[in-house]
């Protein structure tokens, strides 16, 4: 977050880069990668019915943080984030 300018930073990183759970800004909003798919958020705080394809390539602009990266990375996972919850 940047308070003098009110966004978010993003940070960019190869799409086969990111682990499940990260969120990035695509042109439909800000989404969650999980799998192969993008599940896109909305603006009432809930999940697109439908989800998009998950870029084979090319870099993503990210909206996590480097740090929560590296803990979706060595295995973290929030009951909510999971495919049994979707």
């Amino acid at each position: 977050w940047d308070p003098a300018r009110r966004t978010r930073r993003l940070h960019a990183y190869a799409w086969d880069d990111l682990p499940d759970g990260a969120f990035v800004v695509v042109g439909a909003g800000p989404a969650q990668v999980v799998g192969g798919t993008l599940r896109v958020w909305q603006p009432d705080n809930s999940y697109a019915a439908v989800t998009l394809r998950r870029p084979g390539a090319g870099t993503a602009s990210v909206l996590t943080p480097p740090s929560s990266l590296a803990a979706l990375r060595t295995g973290y996972a929030r009951p909510s984030s999971s495919s049994e919850n979707a």
